[in-house]
């Protein structure tokens, strides 16, 4: 004989069953976002969760080791003027053909940073009693003359003007204006593209 089941019983089984169909597995596995980064790939900015060290398979019968996905870092302090220069920055470096990393941090966590990890490294900060920030000047004060070769020092002005001074070190200075943003832009992402393409 068929023992009956309470109808309190076949309510909570449905539900739990319906619990069991809509939530998603949990992955063990996956990895958790320490910073927002941007790939570029086909032109078009991406957001991703982490650093992918390695491109997509390469389309061919015969495995082929893949390139390093180049990596470019843009610390910067923050203001409307800013935000606008490293968004048309990282927008210009994603037009080229070669898949790109660009992230994007606080300038103060620029000393927490494993530069060695990147090809290219812009700075955007502000000038000081008419110089950049002494923030960065005691950053660059310690590197070696290899790794200076990767920065690019964008100190900004409201009259445009910054006695830059920074030895071994390609460094701009623009007006904070916003119709300077597209000049100054692509001065910064010629001086990064540069970088990316030495050997």
């Amino acid at each position: 004989m068929r023992a009956a089941f309470h109808p309190v019983l076949r309510l909570l089984r449905g539900l739990a069953a319906l619990l069991i169909l809509v939530l998603p597995p949990v992955s063990a596995q996956e990895p958790v976002a320490q910073a927002v980064e941007n790939r570029c790939q086909d032109g078009h900015l991406q957001l991703v969760k982490h650093v992918d060290p390695q491109l997509p398979a390469a389309k061919s019968i015969a495995a082929q080791e893949p390139e390093p996905l180049k990596q470019v870092l843009i610390a910067t302090e923050t203001s409307h003027f800013k935000e606008a220069i490293v968004a048309e920055v990282a927008e210009k470096l994603c037009q080229g053909r070669q898949p790109l990393l660009v992230k994007r941090i606080d300038l103060n966590r620029l000393a927490a940073e494993p530069i060695q990890n990147y090809q290219a490294i812009v700075i955007v900060n502000s000038c000081r009693a008419w110089r950049p920030s002494s923030t960065v000047r005691d950053f660059l004060k310690k590197l070696d003359d290899t790794d200076k070769m990767k920065f690019v020092v964008l100190t900004t002005a409201n009259s445009g003007e910054c006695d830059l001074k920074i030895s071994g070190v390609d460094a701009i200075s623009a007006a904070s204006k916003r119709t300077g943003i597209a000049a100054v832009s692509q001065t910064v992402v010629d001086m990064v593209r540069a970088r990316l393409a030495a050997p």
